[in-house]
């Protein structure tokens, strides 16, 4: 995979690159009931894909800052 280059500036804070899927609607009393029913599942998919985008949140809201395709 290329490089973003200049897209990603230098940080002493430890990265480990990662995809995140989340949802911010789950309250924090319905945590503990989500947990077990999703803690008993597992999850197994792959995906095709020609580009790979490096998002940045700004004021609320996610923008693409890099893309990549191969």
């Amino acid at each position: 995979m290329q490089s973003f280059g200049d897209r990603i500036k230098k940080d002493d804070r430890p990265f480990h690159p990662h995809i995140t899927i989340a949802n911010r609607d789950l309250k924090p009393r319905d945590f503990e009931k989500a947990w077990e029913h999703f803690s008993k599942n597992n999850f197994n998919a792959t995906f095709n894909t020609r580009t790979i985008s490096l998002l940045k949140l700004s004021t609320g809201k996610w923008n693409v800052i890099g893309e990549k395709k191969w």
